[in-house]
């Protein structure tokens, strides 16, 4: 299942939201339960960083945990052990695509591996993230050399003649709207309502006899209890369906 891990709060929970020094200085104690489950994600999975300028005090310090754990796995020392398999798919934070916000947004990519070390190799040359920037500011590698840097404009952001933010957010909406593509389906919004009115005759026919299938699936609940429902659970819900557990 897809969710949103919100680390700086919620509008819709004002109380929570992290804006002034004072409550990022406060950050490590009051949410530290977030801040393993990014650990746990940096450790297991490749990541991809959107809208975010790695100047978040709270995420370095997280980052910075990581890397020494995984430096001391790689060397041979104690280091946790994976046991397959890997954390739900997850975005962190809210960030802007083509803006260098405060924000990140990020989505695990899985690596396999037995452990950590061997996983944190395989992602990417001794790599835990790749991030998506506008601009190209080569300190980033210095000060971040375990994250692969893809910059929008080659040219050093120092240097004249450098793209305009206009244009390196255009660039990188394209590449998100290409990558989007390529992880999506051709079949997915069959049974997806916010698709209706995009489906040729022949998409409607097979709409209309798997949403009746869908429906009689409902008023079954043996059908349901039945241990190859999972499967078909699933399976519908590759073809846009919203279903429950």
């Amino acid at each position: 299942d897809r969710w949103v891990l919100k680390l700086h709060g919620d509008l819709r929970r004002p109380e929570d939201i992290v804006l002034t020094r004072a409550q990022m200085n406060g950050y490590s104690e009051e949410r530290g339960a977030l801040s393993g489950i990014v650990q746990a994600m940096l450790m297991t999975k490749h990541l991809l960083f959107v809208g975010f300028s790695l100047q978040d005090p709270n995420f370095g310090e997280v980052a910075g945990t990581v890397r020494s754990a995984l430096r001391a796995e790689a060397s041979g020392g104690q280091g946790a052990t994976r046991a397959g398999g890997g954390a739900a798919p997850g975005v962190v934070g809210v960030g802007v695509a083509g803006t260098e916000s405060s924000g990140a947004s990020v989505s695990p990519l899985p690596v396999g591996g037995a452990t950590v070390g061997s996983a944190y190799r395989r992602s990417g040359g001794g790599t835990f993230g790749t991030l998506l920037s506008l601009h190209n500011r080569p300190f980033l590698a210095d000060l971040w050399p375990d994250v692969r840097c893809m910059p929008m404009d080659l040219t050093d952001a120092a240097m004249p003649h450098v793209m305009s933010n206009a244009a390196c957010a255009r660039t990188l909406n394209i590449f998100l709207d290409k990558l989007s593509l390529d992880a999506s389906t051709t079949t997915r919004h069959l049974l997806d309502a916010d698709f209706s009115g995009v489906f040729d005759p022949d998409e409607l026919a097979l709409r209309g006899h798997l949403m009746a299938f869908q429906e009689r699936l409902r008023g079954n609940p043996e059908a349901r209890k039945s241990s190859g429902y999972t499967a078909v659970r699933d399976t519908l819900r590759s073809l846009g369906a919203r279903l429950g557990s």
